[in-house]
């Protein structure tokens, strides 16, 4: 009987979810990319970079040995991105901000990210409430997927204040678990 209870309990912990929590239902987003270094010619060695967007809108590159960013400017890097992923914000007396990426992109030339013959500008939208999506020049929606067939970089991020005027904090919610959570992006 012992036996069977346990194995009853370890059943039902697969099929409930676990409540982590309490978060902020504002969202934040790790984009992941793989990114060249331009000092390789030709086929160009991709590592991986994940952008991460924090409370008050503060955003943090991640790579390997911290090599992006490192006594360079972004634009001397070319990114393939690869997803985008969101989750809540902890619960904090801080909001959530909107955050905008432009990127400046192209697609391959001859296999060189670097050689190219016009650079389109596009834009990432991270809302703190709704879904992130893509612009372009125009302003019109185009599909995530895009940004998996360009070599960009990161031309600016720009952190915008909340619409309303003196919002306050949201109270904070329990954390979806992992069996309700949210697709990732594209």
């Amino acid at each position: 009987m012992f036996k069977t209870l346990t194995a009853a309990i370890a059943a039902m912990s697969l099929v409930l979810p676990s409540m982590a929590g309490l978060v902020s239902p504002d969202k934040g987003y790790q984009i992941h990319m793989d990114c060249t270094d331009p000092n390789y010619i030709g086929l160009a060695k991709k590592w991986p970079v994940t952008m991460t967007t924090g409370l008050s809108g503060e955003i943090n590159f991640q790579s390997e040995d911290n090599w992006y960013g490192t006594e360079r400017t972004q634009e001397d890097y070319m990114c393939v991105f690869r997803n985008l992923t969101s989750f809540h914000l902890p619960c904090a007396d801080q909001l959530g901000k909107p955050i905008t990426v432009d990127l400046r992109c192209t697609q391959p030339t001859l296999g060189n990210a670097f050689l190219t013959f016009s650079r389109e500008m596009l834009r990432i939208n991270l809302p703190v409430e709704g879904e992130a999506y893509l612009t372009n020049e125009k302003g019109d929606n185009i599909d995530m997927r895009t940004l998996t067939h360009r070599y960009c970089y990161v031309e600016e991020t720009q952190t915008y204040a909340r619409l309303k005027v003196r919002q306050r904090r949201p109270p904070c919610v329990e954390e979806p678990s992992e069996w309700y959570g949210e697709p990732a992006g594209w």
